[in-house]
């Protein structure tokens, strides 16, 4: 969108450019150069408020504007979105049974081949313990070797979750506090605006640990009649 601009803002505008410049290192150290930045002071607070008011000419019907865009779609939007996080929803839970399903038929299908591994192992310890008593080491050392080779294949179970086109699963690690006291401090975060409100308020006798107050009075100029 294009913004017009009226030849007295843009005098305006870059009378500011100008005034960076000039004030750069602007300092006082007499009571003649206090004076003339009090008058220096009261001129740049009525720039910014002349800035301030054409600004808000401007913003303020695009404001607005935006405000009454925002209504007439936050609510369709809500409403589709809603929809959207209920349909993921029950996806996700269709996908971890389904998953929860495959994983423990595998861990049954496991156990079923170590213990047919473990009875094969026991009736070849059993012949090795009678050949060993019979006196026929080869026969014990081809028994052994038996033992070391058993492999028992386990199939593994299918995700029977059809792959759609176009869609995949993507990792969203998310947290819940459990134990507020034992979460470590560098997660927490300072209140600033809180502990502003309260130096303020206290007028100077705020005390806390880790915490300095310190004054930096701003000067209060009044338009001369």
């Amino acid at each position: 969108m294009e913004i017009t601009v009226t030849k007295e803002t843009q005098e305006l505008i870059n009378e500011s450019e100008k005034a960076i410049v000039v004030y750069k290192n602007f300092s006082v150290e007499t009571n003649e150069t206090n004076i003339a930045a009090a008058e220096a002071l009261s001129l740049a607070k009525r720039k910014i408020k002349e800035l301030e008011a054409r600004r808000k000419k401007i913003t303020d019907p695009l404001n607005e504007a935006k405000a009454s865009a925002m209504s007439l779609f936050r609510r369709p939007i809500e409403a589709w979105t809603t929809v959207k996080n209920t349909i993921e929803r029950a996806k996700r839970i269709f996908i971890a049974n389904e998953q929860d399903k495959q994983r423990k038929e595998q861990a049954r299908i496991d156990e079923l081949a170590r213990k047919e591994k473990e009875k094969q192992e026991k009736a070849l310890e059993k012949r090795i313990a009678n050949a060993a008593a019979k006196g026929k080491t080869e026969k014990v050392e081809e028994l052994k070797e038996a033992k070391e080779e058993i492999q028992v294949m386990t199939p593994v179970v299918e995700n029977k979750v059809e792959k759609i086109a176009g869609e995949s699963m993507r990792d969203n690690w998310k947290f819940k506090i459990t134990a507020e006291r034992l979460v470590p401090r560098e997660y927490f975060k300072l209140d600033l605006e809180k502990i502003g409100k309260m130096v303020k308020a206290s007028g100077g006798t705020f005390k806390a640990l880790g915490i300095e107050i310190y004054n930096e009075p701003s000067i209060v100029t009044r338009e001369q009649k």
